[in-house]
């Protein structure tokens, strides 16, 4: 999708945004600040969603290009997601729904408030890092007889020592 045709949609939804440099800076969504775009396939680069929108949904999204942040101040959907590029954020308040998510590579940033739920996911990078304040679940992570719970310790952490250490093993 090209710039011009999701501003297009951007007004014809009637969502508030500016254009800072070549950041498409979406500022507002629907009456109750959710901005919603589920039917689109895709999404240019350089895309923020700001704090001043609610929650994000982009449900038949299937690649996230480079340069997208999200900021705003609720929860991120993105169910169809199968890839991620390089340089994107999650700074949302809330949580992070990646469904059908795959893998998951370095430079993408996870410094949300919530949890972070990806469903299929089948490969982490050795060097990524989650980095968001609620709980992590990865129903393909393989957690052994240990599981990843200990008492007293976030399962974030769990995670980033487990990925560190080269010791994921996620079921197939």
């Amino acid at each position: 999708m090209t710039r011009e045709e999701f501003i297009d949609i951007l007004d014809i939804l009637g969502y508030g945004y500016e254009i800072v440099d070549e950041r498409i800076r979406i500022i507002s969504g629907n009456d109750k600040g959710i901005i919603d775009l589920g039917e689109i396939h895709h999404i240019p680069s350089d895309v923020e969603f700001t704090k001043d929108c609610g929650g994000v949904r982009l449900y038949e999204l299937i690649e996230l290009p480079p340069r997208v942040y999200f900021n705003n101040k609720s929860y991120v959907n993105l169910k169809s997601l199968e890839y991620i590029n390089t340089d994107v954020e999650f700074n949302n308040v809330a949580m992070v729904h990646l469904d059908s998510l795959k893998e998951l590579t370095t430079n993408i940033k996870f410094n949300n408030g919530g949890y972070v739920a990806a469903q299929k996911l089948e490969k982490i990078s050795p060097d990524f890092e989650f980095n968001n304040k609620g709980h992590i679940f990865l129903p393909n992570f393989s957690t052994s007889s240990w599981g990843y719970s200990i008492e007293g310790v976030s399962n974030a952490r769990i995670i980033n020592f487990v990925i560190k250490k080269g010791l994921v093993n996620l079921a197939k």
